[in-house]
């Protein structure tokens, strides 16, 4: 049978990284322009635009495969990066799911989903796209 809802991690993970290259590029363009050249800057820059902005996508990417949420006749969650976890239940064993979103976040429609298994166990799944969607979802089916 095919899931009944499924969602994965937001674009919108990929914002922090975009800024940084954003506001270091513009750096790195108006310590280019400056005159005399600010080249101490100019090589800040150019250092963090070829090591650490890659380096952010890369870490931004990894979260974003490893995490799911599927609701179908059970609940399948794969959390994590390099290393996900990956666990399956049936839906007796969840307790609620629920939804903390920032202002940003629920504008861009991203939210964390918080997972509230018996016996207290609670799993979140940050920046997860449709998560209004994934809790109407859970309350159908647990209906």
């Amino acid at each position: 049978m095919s899931p009944a809802f499924s969602t994965r991690t937001h674009w919108s993970i990929y914002l922090p990284a975009l800024l940084v290259s954003l506001l270091w590029g513009a750096l790195l363009v108006w310590a280019d322009s400056h005159e005399p050249k600010l080249m101490s800057v100019r090589w800040l820059a150019l250092v963090i635009e070829a090591f650490f902005v890659p380096a952010l996508y890369l870490a931004a990417w990894l979260r974003a495969r490893g995490n799911e949420f599927v609701l179908g006749d059970g609940l399948y969650i794969r959390q994590g990066g390099f290393r996900s976890e990956k666990f399956g239940v049936a839906l007796a064993m969840v307790d609620s799911v629920s939804l903390r979103h920032s202002l940003l976040q629920r504008w861009l429609g991203a939210g964390t989903l918080d997972i509230t298994f018996k016996g207290g166990r609670v799993v979140s799944l940050s920046d997860m796209g449709r998560v209004r969607k994934a809790v109407e979802a859970f309350d159908e089916v647990r209906k």
